[in-house]
């Protein structure tokens, strides 16, 4: 079996590219990061005579930097750009796997030379995303369109033209069923975690009770609804930390909030581990995603999770065992969560044990024993 994969970026791609190689079915990886960066951030097994690079990321790094610039547009035409130069590179795998909004042409020429398609979609039904993301960002009004409308239409196409969908969680499979997409055609492997680097932290009971928020997008993430939560539940000797982006805009949105011990981190950080050592608890109230690696990491540290329906954490949270779930948009019942942990600190310490033997259960070898078999079943 040989497996070639097209990513524009990084995403897990390198995660399935090194599983593959571990069992000699990897043929190329194709992506829009430069060598420099891949060499930086590959996994060791990756091989580079592997990776065919055209390096358009470059281009958009440095346009993200200029005002005024439409980036949903200038985005769309490198991605374009991406496409007609990715398809050129594929030659007779056995199975193509494209990553979704920028594989069509790569799916069609695959199609037309009897090679097994699959699109690979991190994210929920690109329909049901770019309805809720428009509905939450116009609470905010920051955004008039978080989808270019172009890249819908063609990842619509990608899901028709491909054999199969691959998606990490229950969430998203639910989202492409509502949608219309045959179950049948669906792939669903959830993602793994690296606990090598991640380590299990002391459970020793500290005086400050202090839960952790870790996303990129908050608006997207759900940050508010933790916001709003935590302002209403005021407890004495605890803390807020929030990791968030470092975008101007969206910064300064959540900066004026009131809300007394948070503390806001925005830069780099190379090593996570300080961050979920510092913690009691993990919350992500997101609207919106297929399974936030972020959880998994969160479980390897010993850390209870409260997630949202929406965040694929069903597929790794058993509630009352190692963390709970709830509804998005409710402040209520995520109050009551976090203050369950405030009021019984001896369940920081059951469940958190518990989260990291789930972790332990969803390492990136086991992801690659899970996706080859099913790679295998549609061969």
């Amino acid at each position: 079996m040989n497996v070639t994969i097209q990513v524009p970026g990084t995403f897990h791609a390198f995660r399935l590219a090194e599983q593959l190689q571990k069992k000699n079915y990897l043929e190329r990886i194709i992506t829009t990061n430069p060598h420099f960066v891949v060499r930086r951030y590959r996994p060791e097994n990756v091989d580079l005579n592997r990776i065919y690079s055209i390096p358009v990321r470059v281009i958009q790094e440095s346009f993200n930097r200029i005002p005024y610039v439409n980036q949903l547009e200038f985005t769309y035409y490198l991605n374009r750009i991406f496409e007609e130069l990715a398809c050129r590179k594929i030659d007779d795998p056995d199975i193509f796997v494209g990553w979704s909004g920028s594989s069509l042409k790569s799916i069609r020429k695959a199609n037309e030379k009897g090679i097994i398609t699959i699109v690979e979609r991190g994210s929920s039904h690109i329909e049901f995303q770019n309805e809720i993301l428009n509905e939450e960002y116009a609470r905010f009004g920051t955004y008039k369109n978080i989808v270019d409308n172009r890249v819908i239409k063609k990842e619509l196409k990608e899901y028709e033209e491909a054999d199969y969908i691959s998606i990490p969680s229950e969430f998203v499979k639910r989202t492409f069923i509502d949608n219309g997409v045959d179950e049948a055609k669906l792939i669903k492997v959830p993602y793994g975690v690296d606990i090598s680097n991640l380590h299990f932290k002391n459970l020793i009971p500290t005086d400050i009770f202090t839960v952790l928020f870790f996303g990129g997008t908050p608006i997207r993430k759900g940050l508010i609804y933790l916001l709003n939560s935590w302002e209403q539940l005021d407890f004495k000797d605890s803390r807020l930390i929030v990791k968030t982006s470092s975008n101007k805009k969206i910064k300064d949105i959540f900066q004026r909030c009131t809300v007394n011990n948070v503390s806001f981190i925005t830069e780099y950080l190379k090593d996570v581990n300080d961050l979920y050592k510092k913690a009691d608890i993990f919350v992500l109230p997101t609207l919106e995603e297929g399974l936030s690696m972020v959880i998994l990491e969160a479980m390897a540290c010993g850390l209870p999770v409260i997630a949202s329906e929406n965040s694929g954490g069903k597929d790794v949270i058993n509630d009352g065992e190692n963390g709970f779930i709830v509804p998005i948009r409710d402040i209520k019942l995520l109050k009551e969560k976090i203050k369950y942990f405030y009021d019984n600190p001896g369940e920081i310490k059951r469940m958190g044990k518990n989260a990291r033997k789930t972790a332990e259960e969803f390492t990136w070898d086991r992801y690659g024993e899970r996706i080859v078999k099913e790679y295998k079943k549609i061969l």
